[in-house]
């Protein structure tokens, strides 16, 4: 006797379920699964803003001009830059004017008299090219010392009186009016005529100095000799003038 069927096989659950609605998936049935051209494009996920236009670089600051011609006027015009600008100008006028009253007040400090008697030294208008006059300079310089009893030592011991005149020459072409001294011993001094009555101590210091940076300059050739930093403060003795 032949056996009942009780159970229902799979493709008759397949078979009934698509007359009764139920559509199975493409992909079970085999040559229905969609190419890669059937798909559905896929948006892709981007991060927020990228799809923003780049925002624009700042335009940059033309600088001002600090002069500037409008028709028949002259304009000055100060930004930021120009005037920033015009402050350095400035502090560069100040600082070179600082050091030119440096030097000038030095050079005052050297010797704040000494003008005198240069046109008898140096010829007519005190040209040093016309000639050095030894002689005159001594005259210019005795009259100077009249009635001093305390000088000042520029250079002493001097052996040669070549050497002597030598500095007394380069003094006065630096604004001093020093005298030649020879002394019973023989040998030579160079005296500054400067009245040491009319000077502080901090003036007397202060000439002291420049004239050690005198003997001190590439300017002065016997400077290994005399370089004028021994200079000293002495007694005159009015016999040993001559």
């Amino acid at each position: 006797m032949a056996k009942r069927k009780a159970n229902t096989a799979l493709f008759e659950v397949i078979a009934g379920s698509e007359k009764d609605g139920v559509r199975t998936p493409s992909w079970i049935r085999p040559g229905d699964r969609p190419s890669n051209d059937q798909r559905p494009p896929v948006p892709l996920r981007q991060r927020p803003g990228l799809d923003e236009a780049p925002a624009a670089a700042k335009p940059r600051r033309e600088i001002e001009p600090i002069i500037r011609i409008d028709g028949r006027h002259l304009r000055l015009t100060f930004g930021s830059v120009s005037g920033a600008i015009a402050a350095m100008v400035a502090l560069l006028l100040l600082a070179g004017a600082y050091k030119l009253g440096h030097l000038v007040g030095h050079r005052a400090a050297g010797d704040r008299t000494s003008t005198a008697g240069w046109s008898s030294v140096y010829g007519d208008g005190g040209d040093e090219a016309a000639g050095y006059d030894f002689e005159a300079a001594q005259t210019e310089a005795l009259a100077r010392l009249d009635g001093k009893d305390r000088v000042l030592i520029i250079a002493e011991g001097i052996a040669s009186l070549v050497d002597a005149q030598a500095i007394q020459h380069y003094l006065w072409s630096e604004g001093f009016m020093p005298y030649v001294h020879h002394d019973a011993t023989g040998l030579y001094s160079v005296l500054d005529t400067a009245d040491l009555n009319e000077m502080t101590t901090g003036d007397l210091n202060d000439r002291r100095q420049v004239l050690a940076r005198l003997g001190g300059q590439s300017a002065w050739h016997l400077r290994s000799k005399y370089d004028f930093s021994q200079s000293r403060v002495s007694a005159l003795a009015r016999s040993g003038n001559e």
